[in-house]
């Protein structure tokens, strides 16, 4: 059995496509929602920490926080469309 173990020079590539992947998504969103998405999701800061940082109210940031998701979630939907478009070919 051949295991990564034997070849120490090559490296796992997975967590870069995360990266990748996590970037792309966070240029989709406009800057106040790429800020509290990054803070919260990213940086795992409460909202309470993310409102007192940007010296916002909480309901700011749950409210850029649900606007990112909604966001997010339609450029999740466009991208399943456009692959199921391939997959009838």
């Amino acid at each position: 059995m051949i295991t990564a173990e034997k070849f120490p020079d090559i490296e796992d590539q997975s967590e870069g496509y995360g990266e990748i992947e996590w970037q792309e998504m966070l240029r989709y969103l406009n800057k106040k929602q790429r800020i509290v998405v990054e803070l919260y999701y990213g940086q795992q800061f409460k909202v309470r920490e993310i409102a007192g940082a940007l010296q916002i109210g909480q309901s700011a940031v749950k409210s850029r926080l649900q606007s990112a998701r909604k966001a997010l979630e339609k450029y999740y939907d466009i991208g399943k469309e456009t692959s199921a478009g391939v997959d009838d070919l």
